[in-house]
């Protein structure tokens, strides 16, 4: 199994953007085998750099309304208490908070990971904002509305630990980025608040702050966890 609880991946205007790293192959021994099934090489949240095995799993809440399907699930594993809120907001938007409740009520360092597929090219713009590029000009933009943290990028690292891979095929393993937002919360409880949202933009675009609209508008994105 993997441990990729509270992981999801998105996929959107005919892009895949926030991947699984892949299945690589069965021989448990190998280091890169290692690595794809570890909660490090998916999109969900560590406690001081540590990985972590699936624990007690909770579904809290599924809604849908008139602009939104959102989903909040609650992991509990021995270092915190993970809830995560997911909102799809169609055509292009996602929304999620992250809500970690530390066990033994100190402060600790956590860590938003977003691993990117290898065709993109990942942009820092701003401490609070970040891009994913395609090279026709589609981008994702990831921005955190929460307390101010720090942004880095890995590719293809296998020290201290394998960070930055991904498995296309099987019995494959390529270098690819892999994007974090760190923050040290001064309390027990912290949260991330993020919010992703696709742009096709044209050669002669820019892309501001605010989303961009777009004419004709882009088919929906998709998020799957």
């Amino acid at each position: 199994h993997h441990d990729d609880t509270l992981s999801f991946v998105l996929h959107g205007l005919g892009q895949d953007w926030l991947i699984d790293p892949g299945i690589y192959s069965y021989a448990y021994t190998s280091a890169a085998r290692q690595f794809v099934v570890s909660a490090r090489a998916h999109n969900v949240v560590l406690v001081d750099n540590a990985d972590f095995t699936p624990a007690d799993i909770e579904l809290l809440d599924v809604e849908r309304t008139a602009d939104r399907d959102v989903v909040r699930v609650q992991h509990r594993r021995p270092q915190a208490t993970h809830t995560r809120t997911l909102a799809f907001v169609p055509p292009a938007r996602v929304e999620i908070d992250d809500h970690i409740l530390a066990a033994d009520g100190a402060a600790h360092r956590y860590t938003q990971l977003f691993h990117v597929h290898p065709d993109l090219s990942v942009e820092i713009v701003s401490p609070t904002e970040a891009r994913l590029c395609a090279t026709d000009g589609r981008v994702c933009v990831i921005d955190q509305h929460g307390p101010v943290g720090e942004w880095q990028v890995v590719t293809g690292q296998q020290e201290p630990n394998w960070q930055g891979w991904y498995s296309p095929a099987f019995g494959q393993i390529v270098p690819a980025p892999v994007l974090s937002y760190a923050c040290t919360g001064p309390a027990p409880e912290y949260e991330f608040h993020t919010r992703i949202r696709l742009e096709s933009l044209g050669p002669t675009d820019t892309l501001p702050g605010p989303a961009v609209p777009t004419s004709p508008p882009d088919p929906p994105a998709s998020v799957s966890d």
